[in-house]
């Protein structure tokens, strides 16, 4: 599949400034020059002299502002020129794994030098073209109904256009192996593409399919897709090696793909695009490894194996060295960046494409290993013993490819996709694919054990240890493998050989002239399944077969949710591991398609164990967040560097989002004044409601208010933020203090908030006159008051005060029977009934005339007078003259035989 190109695009560059620009992450320059930028139509070697330009227009720019203005002006402004020329271009583009077809994808990045966290989504054709300050990032992508993308991402000058493949969570049937192994027919080749216009990434329905020379011709459909099955003979029924399709579409370059290898059964998987215009598109469809005539026989001269006196050799016992596989002490990386048209190692002019591991694995192993070996049989037996050896091929596929993760050629991609390191094409078959899937987590490991950097080359007899011996017998053990006994060397004979891996699944001496062929003689030393083959080639060496630890996100708690804005919400994950590991627990938030909020400080490392974990970590909501529905983006980075932060030294392991699983509310804050009452009394209980970030009232809420828990009423905030609710102290509720609450249970804008303070009951207070017959002012006089409710009595002894005036407070509530008295005087008593209640005003006037105080005026109190009669008596002296004379009697006689 060639190669997409990046170009620049104006609109996704506007959109994401303009995204930047409202987070506040880049200055308003950054944002007009980044959409300046894009109208520079692709991507050439012109690139770097269109960015000196860009750069030497800034610094000019700067440089004459400068000039005119001084002091902290100028200073700031030099600090804005040194941003600016921090700033470079990162292209990148998106797409689906499987179709090609480009992704409107949302993009993360987070800026580790500053924890800034920018946000972007990309355009209906996939691309983004960013202007961000230098260093390194976290960069996650995401699209619904994909798997999301993390991996690192270093920015500056040299970064190279990224594209980025996410996997869909639910393939095109089309795609899968288990259906085109279904379709298999003898004889006959299928070819299913994906079809994509280059410039927009969408699929191109009513492609006219052919197969030059060939019975076979589709159109694709609506998703760009084409599946045509065809037989490998010509129209003039010679079998080919090869056959040549073509595309074409009004308005496109007539594409041709040529050297589709053919092979009966087999299949491809193409991922393809087309161009606008005209003229004539060609692409050689081999694997820079498959460009030698290596096979001469078609075939379907050999669809069937024939009988042999060695059919009766057995398979090899199904036990090995790798078999069972060990526990594995290697966390295997989510994602592989694979640098593109690489000329060397460390040139990769194609810029970088980003992978799932075994996304990755199936677009190299059919372009390192071929993939008609996988229909190659011993026997009857199915599937194919053939497939045995891909599986072993997929194994040291994916172990090299993850050995360049840990130890990566550059800090912009992980592994080259040439024969520098492995082939990669991206071309897939259903033959790999189900190798990929059959061997998914395994890999080999040093006997120190590291990954292990698996090599392999094509054919290692004689390499250095003699015919029939695998190994250079120096940087490679000696291995004996007569299977390849006569064959020439090729390649550097260290690791596996693969089409010793081949002979050994098949039991068959397959050669270049019988490479893809049942009829192939058998060589009589019986077959080997994968693990077998493996521990053949790399046992000796001291390696290991291993599944690697793999974690994967399956759910996630919040609590509290909702969430405070200026608080810290606990993140739960439920985490299923393969082995024990460590991870680093990543997350960041975002409020629908708002910038996403990250929270590095509180990224936390955490011990897994085999099985369900669950592990939880912090994430501080920020003060000024808005309230809302947030999406929870989550991710396990393996801590490569042990340095318990996630940086570009760090891979991922896994992440998820998870839509909708957290709720923000705007944190309030309630005051409540301190308030007091009386027994009985009516008092406003009043409270107040704030935001706190900036303590603006908030009006038009209920606001509950409780009395010792129980509630008393709900009232509702004014445009001052203030609600105020009348209140009548309960009789029955104890003096003293008691708790007043006040709560806000919070809606779908600002959170749940309650204050509380005192409420100070106080004793209900009596109050009134006291008038004394006889005398005109009874001011200093002592009475004394007797209340009565039930059995409960209090007793209150005071001096009257001017114009006879009472007040005192009692302890008693609510019915009760009040009775003053003149314990040391001469008046009869008097009481009523009444309800004490917040404050209670009696008038009594007492008669004169009860000498006695038994609270009846009767003879005895006659007799006193009778007695003391002209003396100074103040017992008999009634109207207080200081004489016992007949106006005193008078008074006992005036009011005779009352009673209180």
């Amino acid at each position: 599949m060639a190669c997409a190109v990046l170009r620049r695009h104006r609109a996704g560059v506007a959109h994401a400034g303009l995204r930047r620009a409202r987070r506040g992450g880049l200055p308003a320059r950054g944002v007009a020059s980044a959409a300046h930028g894009g109208s520079n139509g692709g991507w050439s070697s012109s690139g770097g002299a269109i960015a000196l330009r860009r750069r030497i227009f800034r610094i000019s720019w700067y440089t004459k502002a400068m000039r005119l203005l001084k002091g902290w002006l100028g200073g700031w402004l030099a600090l804005a020129a040194a941003w600016a020329s921090a700033q470079a271009w990162v292209e990148m583009r998106f797409y689906d794994s499987v179709s090609g077809r480009a992704l409107e994808a949302e993009v993360v990045l987070l800026h580790l030098p500053t924890q800034q966290t920018y946000s972007f989504r990309a355009p209906a054709d996939g691309r983004l073209s960013l202007a961000l300050p230098e260093g390194d990032y976290l960069l996650y992508a995401f699209h619904a109904g994909y798997t999301v993308a993390g991996f690192t991402l270093t920015v500056n000058a040299e970064t190279p256009p990224h594209r980025v493949y996410l996997d869909p969570l639910t393939p095109p049937q089309e795609a899968d192996w288990r259906f085109l192994w279904s379709l298999r027919k003898p004889g006959y080749m299928t070819v299913v593409g994906f079809v994509t216009d280059e410039q927009t990434g969408q699929p191109l329905e009513g492609v006219q399919v052919r197969v030059l020379n060939h019975a076979g011709a589709a159109i694709t459909d609506a998703r760009g897709l084409f599946l045509v099955q065809f037989p490998i003979r010509d129209v003039q029924g010679q079998a080919q090696p090869y056959a040549t399709l073509e595309l074409r579409k009004a308005g496109y370059q007539t594409l041709q793909l040529q050297y589709v290898q053919l092979w009966s059964e087999g299949d491809w998987i193409y991922r393809l695009t087309m161009r606008a215009g005209n003229g004539l598109e060609i692409r050689d469809m081999r694997s820079p490894r498959h460009r030698e005539p290596l096979m001469e026989q078609p075939c379907d001269t050999c669809d069937e194996a024939k009988p042999s006196l060695d059919a009766a050799i057995p398979h090899a016992p199904p036990l090995s060295d790798f078999y069972p596989a060990a526990p594995a002490p290697i966390v295997l990386p989510k994602y592989i960046r694979v640098g593109r048209n690489c000329t060397s190692r460390t040139n990769c002019p194609g810029g970088v494409e980003v992978y799932t591991i075994d996304t990755y694995c199936k677009g190299v192993i059919t372009s390192e290993w071929y993939a008609c070996w996988g229909n190659v049989r011993f026997g009857s037996e199915n599937p194919p013993a053939g497939m045995e050896s891909l599986k072993a091929g997929a194994v040291a596929v994916r172990s090299y490819g993850v050995s360049f993760v840990f130890s990566p050629i550059s800090s912009s991609y992980d592994i080259c996709d040439s024969t520098h390191c492995q082939v990669f094409t991206g071309n897939q078959t259903s033959n790999g694919n189900a190798a990929v899937d059959a061997t998914t987590r395994y890999v080999l490991l040093t006997g120190a054990g590291n990954i292990a950097r698996s090599e392999y080359s094509a054919e290692n007899n004689n390499a250095g240890c003699g015919d029939g011996y695998s190994g250079t017998g120096s940087s490679w053990p000696c291995i004996a493998d007569p299977v390849c006994a006569g064959f020439s060397r090729n390649g550097h004979g260290r690791g596996m050989c693969q089409w010793g891996s081949a002979r050994w699944a098949t039991g068959r001496r397959l050669s270049s002239s019988q490479a893809c062929t049942s009829s192939a003689p058998l060589h009589g030393y019986g077959t080997k399944n994968w693990q077998q083959i493996l521990s053949h080639y790399y046992a000796p060496a001291g390696y290991q077969l291993v599944q690697g630890g793999v974690a994967m996100i399956q759910n996630l708690a919040v609590s509290p949710n909702p969430a405070r804005t200026g608080t810290q919400a606990l993140l739960g994950y439920t985490i299923t591991a393969t082995h024990d590991f460590q991870v680093m627990l990543g997350a960041s938030i975002r409020l629908g398609t708002g910038a996403w909020i990250s929270d590095p400080p509180r990224d936390l490392k955490v011990s897994l164990v085999e099985g369900s974990n669950t592990r939880s970590r912090f994430f501080s909501i920020p003060a000024d967040a808005t309230a809302g529905t947030y999406d929870v983006l989550t991710a396990l980075w393996f801590d490569r560097n042990n340095s318990n932060t996630i940086n570009t030294g760090d891979f991922m392991v896994d992440d998820r989002v998870f839509a909708g699983a957290l709720q923000v509310r705007r944190a309030t804050t309630l005051s409540v004044p301190t308030i007091s009452g009386r027994r009985g009394q009516t008092i406003t209980l009043q409270a107040t409601l704030r935001q706190s970030l900036d303590n603006a009232p908030i009006g038009g809420r209920a606001l509950n208010f409780l009395i010792n828990g129980t509630l008393v009423g709900t009232a509702t905030t004014n445009s001052g933020g203030t609600a105020t609710l009348s209140y009548t102290v309960p009789l029955t509720l104890a003096l003293g203090n008691q708790t007043l609450r006040v709560e806000f249970a919070g809606d779908s804008t600002y959170a749940d908030s309650a204050a509380t303070n005192t409420l100070s009951v106080l004793p209900v207070r009596v109050q009134g006159q006291v008038a004394l017959q006889g005398l005109g002012d009874p001011q200093g006089t002592q009475v004394r008051f007797t209340l009565q409710q039930g059995s409960q009595q209090q007793q209150v002894d005071i001096s009257l005060g001017a114009g006879g005036a009472f007040a005192f407070d009692t302890t008693l509530a609510g019915a009760a029977a009040v009775r003053v008295s003149t314990p040391n005087g001469v008046w009869l008593c008097a009481q009523t009934t009444t309800t004490l209640s917040d404050v209670t005003t009696l008038n009594f006037t007492l008669p004169a005339g009860d000498l006695n105080q038994d609270g009846v005026i009767n003879d005895a109190d006659l007799l006193l007078v009778l007695f003391a009669f002209g003396s100074s008596d103040v017992r008999a002296d009634v109207n207080r003259d200081g004489t016992v004379d007949d106006a005193d009697l008078l008074a006992v006689l005036f009011n005779f035989g009352s009673g209180c």
